[in-house]
C-alpha cells in the first residue's frame, strides 16, 4: 500500500536518468531527471537541453494511466493533465500547455516572447486531430517585430508529419517605415503548415491587413535556423505625404538565418492614381507609373536597381543607395519640354544636392549641355549654372534663401 523506490539508468558509465518513485494506495508519484542529450536532435533536442526535470502524480488503473505531468526544460516548459490509454495507444482529455523559456529557441534572427501553446489530446496515438491554442506577445524577425499574434486551429499527426492549418490574428506589425505601419494592425494569416522533422513547410500563406495583401510560400529548416518566405505583396491606396496616393505591388523574397542576418529582395511595380503636389503634377504629369528592383537587409544598404518611373510629361530610370542616413541617386530620363537630360543627387543630413545635366532644353535659343547644381545652404539652396547658348557660353549663380516660416 505505501513504498518507496528509486530508478537509475546509466549508459557506458553516464547517467541519463534518476528518478524517485512513490506509492500511496495506488497513487504514484515519480521526480527525478533525465539526460536526453544524446536520444534526442534538432529542435527537441534544443527545447530539452542536456538536463530535464520532470513530475508526474496519478493512477495506473487497467492500463490507463491519469494524472497531472511536469517537464522543466532548457527552452520549454511543459504542464499536462488528463489520461492515457496505454492498451490502445490513445490520448483521453490530456490538455497539455507549453511555454516556450528559450526566446531564441527557433534561431537567433527569430525570437518569441511570451509564447505559450496549449492542446486538447483526445483520440489514437496516430491519425492524431487536436485543438490548438497559439499566443505570442512578440515575435521579430530580423528587426521587425509582430506583436498581439494568436493562431487557433486544429494540429493533426499522421506518425510522420505535423499539419496545421491556420487561422491567425496579430495586432500590429512594426516594421520601422512610418509609411506602411500605420496600415499593419488588425492583420489575418491564414493558410496550412506541415512540420515533417526539421522540415517546416506552407504553400498557402495568406496574410491581409486594411489595403495591404501578401500570398506567400515559407520553407524553414528547423535545426539549422533557416527560414525562407517568397511570394506577391499588395497595397492599394497608399498615402504619401504632400505627394498623393499609391498603389503597387511587388515580388519578394525574404531570408534569415542562424547567425546570418536577415535579407530581402523585391521586383516592385506600382502607379499613382492620385497626385496632390502641384509641383510634382507639373513637372511629371498625369498617369504616373514605376518598376524596379530593391535589395536590403541587417548591416547592409537599400538598393534600387533599374528604377524606372514614367508619366505622360517625365520619364525616368535610377538606380539609388540608402546607406548611413545618405541617399544617392543617378539616372538619366527623357521631359516633353527640356529634352533628354542626366541626374545625379544625394539626401543628408544637410539637405538634398543635386547635379542635372540638359542635352537641348531650349532650342530656339540654342541651349545645350545646361548644367545645374543645387547645394543646400544655411538658410536655402545654392543653385549653379553653365552651359552653351546662340549667344555663346554661359554661366551664373542664385541664392535661394528660404528663411523658417518665410
Amino acid at each position: 500500500d505505501a513504498w518507496n523506490g528509486s530508478f537509475v539508468v546509466d549508459q557506458g558509465g553516464d547517467n541519463i536518468a534518476a528518478l524517485r518513485l512513490y506509492n500511496r494506495e495506488g497513487r504514484y508519484k515519480v521526480v527525478g531527471q533525465a539526460r536526453p542529450e544524446d536520444y534526442l536532435t534538432g529542435l527537441p533536442a534544443a527545447a530539452l537541453g542536456e538536463v530535464v526535470s520532470l513530475a508526474a502524480v496519478g493512477t495506473l488503473e487497467n492500463s490507463v494511466l491519469d494524472g497531472t505531468l511536469a517537464v522543466r526544460g532548457r527552452g520549454v516548459s511543459l504542464d499536462g493533465e488528463g489520461a492515457i490509454d496505454l492498451a490502445n495507444n490513445a490520448f483521453d482529455n490530456l490538455d497539455l500547455q507549453a511555454v516556450l523559456l528559450d526566446n531564441e529557441l527557433f534561431g537567433p534572427g527569430l525570437t518569441l516572447d511570451d509564447a505559450v501553446a496549449r492542446i486538447a489530446l483526445d483520440g489514437p496515438f496516430r491519425g492524431l486531430t487536436a485543438p490548438l491554442e497559439l499566443t505570442v506577445g512578440e515575435l521579430d524577425a530580423g528587426g521587425t517585430r509582430f506583436v498581439g499574434l494568436v493562431e487557433r486551429g486544429t494540429v493533426t499527426y499522421d506518425g510522420t508529419r505535423w499539419t496545421l492549418p491556420l487561422d491567425a490574428t496579430v495586432q500590429r506589425i512594426v516594421s520601422g517605415n512610418s509609411l506602411i505601419d500605420p496600415r499593419l494592425v488588425n492583420g489575418t494569416l491564414n493558410g496550412t503548415v506541415v512540420l515533417a522533422g526539421d522540415n517546416l513547410v506552407s504553400d498557402d500563406l495568406a496574410l491581409r491587413f486594411p489595403g495591404l495583401r501578401a500570398d506567400l510560400t515559407l520553407r524553414g529548416d528547423i535545426a539549422r535556423g533557416g527560414y525562407a518566405l517568397a511570394g506577391p505583396v499588395e497595397a492599394r491606396g497608399l498615402q504619401l505625404e504632400n505627394l498623393g496616393s499609391i498603389d503597387a505591388g511587388a515580388k519578394i523574397r525574404f531570408m534569415i538565418g542562424n547567425s546570418v542576418p536577415w535579407r530581402l529582395a523585391a521586383n516592385f511595380t506600382g502607379r499613382m492614381p492620385r497626385v496632390t503636389n502641384a509641383t510634382l503634377a507639373n513637372v511629371a504629369g498625369s498617369n504616373i507609373r514605376f518598376n524596379g528592383a530593391v535589395t536590403l537587409g541587417a548591416g547592409r544598404p537599400i538598393v534600387f536597381d533599374n528604377t524606372r518611373l514614367t508619366a505622360s510629361k517625365l520619364s525616368l530610370t535610377l538606380d539609388g543607395r540608402v546607406e548611413g542616413g545618405r541617399t544617392t541617386l543617378a539616372g538619366r530620363g527623357r521631359h516633353v519640354d527640356y529634352g533628354p537630360f542626366t541626374v545625379e543627387a544625394a539626401l543628408a543630413g544637410d539637405g538634398p544636392r543635386a547635379t542635372l545635366v540638359f542635352a537641348n532644353p531650349y532650342p530656339a535659343a540654342g541651349l545645350r549641355d545646361v548644367r545645374v547644381a543645387l547645394a543646400p545652404t544655411p538658410d536655402g539652396f545654392r543653385i549653379e549654372t553653365e552651359g552653351q547658348s546662340t549667344l555663346g557660353p554661359f554661366d551664373g549663380i542664385v541664392n535661394l534663401t528660404m528663411p523658417a516660416g518665410g
